[in-house]
């Protein structure tokens, strides 16, 4: 079972808006419902903006994925880096969420076949991100592995434990493409009790030879979102290409 599915509305280019459709399935993993956090919208609306060569997300084999989202939750903020940028997208997560993010990726398949391009989902373990098991249809699995690097990695709102800014410098620093224009983005929320996270995942990531490209803050209108009115964002390359 869902909860009905609504859209978000995702600014595309500086006049067009492209929506989103978005289902929450009744999964959860480590005790967290499957939901659209904030910074997944934030992050989302805000990826057009970015300096972004979208043509070399396109280079590649027909098949091969140019984008990966880690702890995509819905997956809102992966199909919108799809849609707006035109590239192939892989939303992972741990394997109690991938059956509502396999839903979401269904949900706009029509959407995504007017841009010419795909998403998949599967898990992937931020202790071995070496692999991603990828959902297939009839229950099956793939494992991929992306010692390859992906041009965009992604993610929103994940850094709530004391693990995860080890967990998630690490697992961007062996799966980003070693290329002048790949971009690990990250947005979080400016939660007081989280600061010292976000604060020690910068250093862990400036130590991997990572560096800030752009970076920036919006305030979110909390009448549909129950969290921080500031969100943070970052998007960061190899310091030394």
């Amino acid at each position: 079972m869902s909860t009905p599915h609504g859209s978000y509305k995702i600014q595309k280019t500086e006049t067009e808006k492209v929506s989103i459709k978005i289902a929450e399935a009744r999964c959860e993993a480590e005790n967290l419902p499957l939901t659209t956090w904030a910074s997944s919208f934030v992050l989302s609306d805000t990826l057009y903006s970015l300096k972004i060569d979208a043509a070399k997300l396109r280079d590649g084999p027909q098949d091969e994925y140019a984008i990966l989202e880690l702890g995509a939750g819905t997956g809102l903020t992966g199909l919108s880096a799809a849609v707006i940028w035109g590239g192939n997208a892989l939303l992972t997560d741990l394997p109690g969420i991938v059956p509502g993010l396999q839903m979401n990726v269904d949900l706009n398949e029509d959407l995504l076949k007017a841009g010419n391009i795909k998403a998949a989902c599967g898990a992937l373990d931020w202790n071995s991100p070496e692999v991603v098991h990828i959902s297939q249809p009839g229950g099956t699995t793939e494992s991929v592995s992306t010692k390859d690097g992906f041009s965009i990695i992604l993610a929103a709102d994940t850094m709530y434990t004391e693990d995860h800014p080890e967990l998630l410098s690490e697992s961007i620093a062996k799966c980003l493409r070693r290329a002048p224009h790949a971009r690990a983005i990250i947005c979080h929320p400016l939660r007081v009790a989280y600061i010292d996270h976000i604060r020690e995942f910068w250093e862990k990531m400036e130590l991997l030879g990572l560096v800030v490209a752009e970076e920036g803050r919006k305030e979110l209108d909390l009448t549909n979102w129950d969290d921080e009115r500031l969100q943070e964002w970052s998007s960061w390359k190899w310091k030394d290409l």
